[in-house]
């Protein structure tokens, strides 16, 4: 199935692709629906042992979910993904509702402003793998580069998505940017002329950083709209080097509150490799989001099985928020489980926006 967007913007391509994929066919949007709506909230939870087993005999009575420090009625709870394996410390107990995988939307993003050619080309490798290899049949892809979806379309055929992978090239903003500031490191010499100059050149290279920044935040902000019309589990995976954020905090906060008002999970990889820990804006995207980042990984492909694992298994949570303003402002979300020794991912929260205005904006 393909779905195309004409005749927009380079930044509304996304954005038009996912509100026709709210009127696809019903047979490929298969319950259990992700709802984030004004009547329910949905918010999917993975629970782990402390050996980083899922941990699968978990009950509703187990959990306790939180908005801004309130507890909330508990109103839906279900078990999603197959049944344990070899390894599996339990089963599900036996009134808690399992329900398969249903098809979900991935997209992949590759941040082409903060990228450099050898973390670049590890991902695009590892991706073709797993497209080829490991991309589930159903399931939506749509790949995004330089602000728009490639092709302008997102599928389920995969030979649609080869073909828009090959389409991705090599993204030189970043590596200009480096050699901009090199530049600025070593222009001019020892004396006050040589000073005022780098100064200058700093200055200008500083203002390169952030404009690189916020046209990322600025991508996912946009996904972020589109994904909201789209039913079904979503999957944002990241390709970047990570930036630094400026004083775009608050834009950051608003583009995971819509991620989080969307029920989507960004799922980070640093591909700089082995080269420590991950940037700040990379880890709060996945972190706040309910995803993962993976970093220190110079084997891109083995990341994404880690991701494709994730997704697979998980608890959902349902409830209707007990404050029923929806004034633009971002709630935290608190999720526990009232069992020892056991650690919880669930997304930190999410702007309580009416749905009908998150809708896709035309220009």
């Amino acid at each position: 199935m393909r779905i195309r967007a004409r005749g927009v913007t380079a930044m509304m391509f996304a954005v038009l692709a996912f509100a026709a994929l709210a009127d696809a066919p019903a047979a490929v949007q298969q319950a259990p629906r992700l709802r984030s709506s004004v009547q329910m909230l949905e918010v999917d939870v993975r629970v782990f042992d402390r050996d980083g087993r899922f941990v699968y005999d978990l009950t509703a009575g187990d959990f306790e979910i939180l908005e801004d420090d309130t507890r909330q009625r508990l109103e839906v709870m279900y078990l999603v993904g197959a049944r344990p394996g070899a390894g599996a410390t339990a089963s599900p107990a036996p009134n808690v509702r399992v329900v398969p995988r249903a098809p979900q939307t991935w997209i992949f993003v590759f941040d082409d402003q903060h990228l450099e050619p050898n973390g670049f080309d590890r991902a695009k490798r590892s991706l073709q793998a797993f497209l080829s290899d490991r991309f589930r049949p159903g399931d939506f892809g749509g790949i995004v580069m330089r602000d728009r979806m490639v092709n302008n379309r997102i599928s389920t055929v995969r030979s649609d998505l080869m073909a828009a992978l090959d389409k991705v090239k090599m993204p030189n903003a970043a590596r200009s940017r480096l050699a901009d500031e090199a530049e600025a490191r070593q222009t001019g010499g020892a004396g006050e002329a040589g000073a005022m100059m780098r100064e200058q050149l700093t200055r200008r290279t500083d203002d390169e950083r952030m404009r690189a920044a916020r046209a990322s935040v600025e991508t996912l902000d946009e996904l972020a709209n589109g994904l909201t019309r789209v039913a079904g589990p979503k999957t944002i995976v990241l390709f970047s080097d990570g930036f630094g954020l400026g004083k775009l905090e608050g834009t950051l906060r608003t583009a995971v509150g819509r991620m989080n008002r969307a029920g989507a999970r960004v799922y980070a990889v640093d591909t700089r490799g082995l080269a420590g820990a991950p940037a700040d804006t990379i880890n709060s995207l996945a972190v706040d989001t309910g995803g993962l980042v993976i970093f220190n990984e110079n084997n891109i492909g083995r990341a994404l099985d880690v991701i494709a694992a994730d997704t697979g298994v998980y608890y959902v949570l349902g409830y209707q928020p007990a404050n029923t303003r929806y004034d633009g402002k971002y709630r935290r979300i608190d999720v526990r489980v009232q069992r020892p020794d056991v650690r919880v991912r669930a997304r930190k929260g999410y702007l309580a926006i009416d749905v009908s205005r998150m809708r896709p904006r035309r220009e």
